[in-house]
């Protein structure tokens, strides 16, 4: 199978809203950096760069991507995360992809194998879903064919990724591993990771 790796990211300025409590504007860019290079780093040690497209309104994100290999796809409507996804499975498609496999940019312990365990689990036809550890978020989905179901980030999008599965008639997988599950948004996520805000957002 072709699959693809989509990874959407904000402009560094903007992500991670929620941490402007106990982050600094250059902390929290710092921090967004660091997610940014590490998630497209992690990617590349699966899939060739050729396979992993990247979905931005950011100029230097997507010059970035250019200059790594990766395919670019230009974001029209900067904040809207199922348009951005739909943006990079057309794209996907028209690069030649069997499925398309979205990754957040907001995993701190994501690491080769989890990204290969997705892969692995992969069906011709079917859908492999990764939670977050509260089991309402999604994380991570791998969708084959590409457009099998729709993008349905937003609140409790785990349940409605199920419920898109059944309707669709697609085998489900749902992948939870500590690299896919832990996510960082509010200041107690950096606490659950044992690391202080200031800390983590010098690794940028």
């Amino acid at each position: 199978m072709n699959i693809q790796i989509i990874i959407p990211v904000r402009a560094l300025d903007d992500g991670k809203r929620r941490l402007s409590t106990v982050l600094t504007p250059s902390e929290r860019r710092a921090l967004n950096g660091w997610f940014f290079r590490r998630t497209v780093a992690v990617a590349r040690s699966v899939l060739p760069a050729s396979r992993i497209l990247l979905v931005s309104a950011a100029p230097d994100l997507l010059a970035y991507g250019r200059a790594a290999g990766l395919v670019t796809v230009a974001e029209q409507q900067p904040g809207d995360l199922n348009a951005a996804l739909r943006l990079g499975a057309l794209a996907a498609r028209e690069n030649g992809a069997d499925a398309t496999l979205s990754v957040s940019c907001d995993l701190p312990f994501l690491g080769r194998d989890d990204l290969q365990a997705m892969i692995d689990a992969a069906r011709p036809c079917g859908v492999v879903l990764a939670p977050d550890r509260y089991g309402t978020g999604t994380n991570a989905l791998l969708v084959a064919p590409v457009g099998g179901i729709g993008f349905h980030y937003g609140q409790n999008s785990f349940q409605a990724h199920r419920d898109a599965a059944v309707r669709a008639k697609l085998p489900l997988t749902v992948m939870r591993r500590r690299g896919l599950g832990f996510d960082i948004d509010v200041s107690a996520d950096l606490e659950a990771f044992g690391m202080s805000a200031q800390r983590l957002a010098a690794t940028g």
